[in-house]
């Protein structure tokens, strides 16, 4: 692996952290960079890496996001009892060594391997996608991204299904892959730092900006303009 630290993790605020990650594209942000999200999107990402946050800032991570990180521990653990692999954690968020806002918060490196470990938790619904071998896309572009960030070879990509079971995958690196995560990242990047939104999307997290921007709107009415 090659890489820099941006920043040490250990005593970071949450506040800080949400701060630190303006400065980059972080691993899941890329879903929605490449229109892969339901929940995410480039604008609702251009306005989370461009929008000033302050202590005073309602903390939007919701009750998934906060068993996720939660059981991280819980997730690496079985990891290493189910493959015998021993990881430890990094503790930092750490940048591509040319392209310094290529960002990753690594879960886990594994001891002994050009290899990093990603750890996820979701809920019994999805359970049948994981037991088919089955790895949504938008967890492979997020390991691809750490793979890039990092130089790494392979990413293990471990998940607890909430009551109903544990499963673990790895991916080796595409340079493929990681060459057009490049490509898209640059491109979106340079908007960023050129202050241009993206092009209207027309995806659900887009509108619910426009929605929360413009709350007396009623959909499904239309008005005809008289001519000037």
């Amino acid at each position: 692996m090659n890489y820099s630290i941006l920043v040490s993790t250990k005593g970071l605020t949450r506040f800080d952290w949400l701060r630190w990650r303006q400065k980059g594209i972080g691993g899941s942000d890329v879903p929605g960079i490449l229109d892969v999200s339901n929940y995410s999107s480039r604008l609702k990402i251009y306005l989370d890496k461009t929008t000033p946050i302050s202590d005073n800032v309602e903390d939007n991570q919701n009750e998934a996001m906060r068993q996720g990180r939660d059981l991280e521990e819980y997730c690496a653990s079985r990891f290493e009892e189910a493959t015998g692999k021993r990881v430890r954690r990094v503790n930092a968020i750490v940048q591509h060594i040319d392209y310094p806002f290529i960002l990753a918060n690594l879960d886990r490196r594994v001891d002994g391997e050009d290899a990093i470990l990603e750890c996820k938790t979701t809920n019994a619904f999805n359970g049948k996608i994981y037991a088919a071998n089955e790895i949504p896309e938008a967890y492979q572009l997020q390991c691809h991204h750490y793979l890039l960030a990092t130089g790494a070879s392979r990413c293990y990509l471990a998940v607890l299904v909430l009551g109903t079971g544990f499963y673990h995958y790895t991916i080796e690196r595409d340079e493929d892959m990681c060459a057009l995560l490049l490509e898209k990242e640059r491109a979106f990047w340079s908007l960023v730092e050129a202050g241009t939104p993206p092009e209207w999307d027309g995806s659900p997290a887009a509108t619910d900006i426009l929605r929360n921007k413009y709350p007396g709107h009623q959909s499904g009415i239309s008005v005809e303009l008289s001519k000037v």
